[in-house]
């Protein structure tokens, strides 16, 4: 393997970190404005996540916002490092 393939395949893999990173401060972001509408009671927790849960979420922001730019923020992010994710596997075990 040569050296600049380990070099591609290490910024990929940090790459693919700090965008799962951005996506999840989005996320946050997306609690704290759908928080900002609901009343106490149904408001969502920042810890204890699931796929439920996620799925609650995304509907309460669609519905609260819908041309909202956060969702689609989100999953452009995570679909980036997803992309980043397969291209250092792609690399990693000479699919390319």
């Amino acid at each position: 393997m040569g050296t600049w393939r380990i070099i591609a395949i290490c910024l990929l893999i940090v790459a693919a970190s700090v965008l799962c990173f951005a996506s999840s401060i989005t996320n946050v972001k997306m609690v704290n404005a759908v928080n900002s509408k609901l009343p106490p009671s149904a408001q969502f927790a920042m810890f204890g996540w699931w796929a439920g849960k996620a799925f609650r979420l995304r509907d309460e922001y669609k519905r609260l916002y819908p041309t909202g730019a956060l969702l689609r923020q989100s999953d452009t992010l995570a679909a980036v490092a997803f992309s980043c994710l397969g291209a250092a596997a792609a690399l990693l075990f000479r699919w390319v």
